[in-house]
C-alpha cells in the first residue's frame, strides 16, 4: 500500500502580539526610570567604611569644591526633580530674593556678557524653564536670572574656562559698570535685625530653606507627616575646614539639622 504523502506548508509565526508586549514594556521603563542625577562638579572624595546609601530621589546636594593650585573654593547648590526646581525659583522670584533686570547676550570677542535694560515679554518664563532643565546652581543667586539667558551648551564652555582655565568672563552693565563673573554660589553672609532678632542671610540659607519649605508643602498636601527630601554634603577632601564649616553654618541658619556627608567607600581596618 502505498504511503500518502502529506503537502508540506510553509510554516509562519504571527510576531504583531509579541511586538506589542515589547513596545509597551520599552514605554512603560521609557516614562518611570528616573535618571540620576548629575553631580555638580567633579571633587576629590574623603574616604569612610561608611556603608549607608543615599536615597535615589528627593535629594539636595550641596557640593563644595577646591582648586589646589588657585587655592580657591567653590561652593554649588545641586536639586533633583524639575518641578522642584521650578517652583524653587518661581517662589525665589515672588520673594524678591532674584530679580530679572537685565537680558543678555554673550560677546565671544572680549569674553563678556552684555547687558541691556530691555527685557522682552516672556523670559521670566523661559528663565524658569530653562533652570527646571538645570541640575545645579552654579552662579550666585543674583547672577542667575543673567546666567540662565545664555545656551546650556555656551553656559558650560564658559564654566569650565572659569573654573579649569582661570579665565577672566566679565559682564558689563548699561551704564558701562564691568564686573567679573565667578561661578559657585555667594557664600556671604548678611545679617539683619528685626523686632530684635537677627536674620542670617545668604544663598545656601535661601535655597536650601525655601527647599525645605517648598517640599513640607508638597508633603502636606500629599497627607504625609513629614517631608521625604534629604539633605547630602559633598566636599572636596583637598578644601579647608573653613569652607566645611560655612556650608554647616548655613545649613543649620536654614534650619536643616540632619543631612548626609557623601564619602568613598574604603576597606575596614582590620585588627
Amino acid at each position: 500500500m502505498p504511503k500518502v504523502k502529506i503537502a508540506r506548508k510553509s510554516t509562519t509565526i504571527d510576531m504583531t502580539a509579541m511586538c506589542d508586549v515589547a513596545f509597551l514594556l520599552l514605554t512603560f521603563f521609557m516614562l518611570t526610570t528616573k535618571f540620576k542625577t548629575e553631580n555638580p562638579i567633579l571633587v576629590d572624595l574623603p574616604k569612610s567604611i561608611s556603608e549607608i546609601k543615599l536615597p535615589e530621589s528627593n535629594m539636595v546636594q550641596v557640593a563644595i569644591a577646591y582648586n589646589d593650585m588657585t587655592k580657591v573654593g567653590r561652593m554649588f547648590f545641586s536639586l533633583d526633580g524639575q518641578p522642584r526646581r521650578e517652583t524653587l525659583l518661581r517662589t525665589l522670584f515672588d520673594k524678591k530674593f532674584v530679580s530679572l533686570d537685565y537680558s543678555a547676550v554673550y560677546d565671544k570677542a572680549s569674553s563678556t556678557i552684555l547687558l541691556s535694560p530691555n527685557v522682552p515679554n516672556g523670559l521670566k518664563e523661559n528663565i524658569i524653564r530653562e533652570f527646571s532643565l538645570e541640575t545645579n546652581v552654579d552662579v550666585p543667586l543674583a547672577k542667575l536670572p543673567i546666567w540662565l539667558q545664555l545656551n546650556a551648551e555656551l553656559r558650560e564652555t564658559l564654566k569650565n574656562q572659569i573654573e579649569k582655565e582661570d579665565k577672566v568672563v566679565n559682564i558689563r552693565y548699561p551704564d558701562g559698570k564691568v564686573e567679573r563673573l565667578n561661578t559657585g554660589i555667594d557664600t556671604t553672609v548678611t545679617t539683619t535685625s528685626e523686632a530684635g532678632t537677627e536674620k542670617r542671610s545668604s544663598d545656601l540659607i535661601l535655597l536650601t530653606y525655601y527647599t525645605r519649605v517648598l517640599d513640607l508643602i508638597k508633603a502636606k498636601n500629599a497627607g504625609l507627616t513629614k517631608s521625604p527630601s534629604k539633605i547630602a554634603l559633598r566636599g572636596d577632601s583637598n578644601a579647608p575646614y573653613p569652607f566645611f564649616k560655612k556650608a554647616i553654618d548655613a545649613l543649620q541658619d536654614a534650619d536643616e539639622l540632619q543631612y548626609y556627608l557623601i564619602t568613598n567607600l574604603k576597606a575596614k581596618p582590620t585588627r
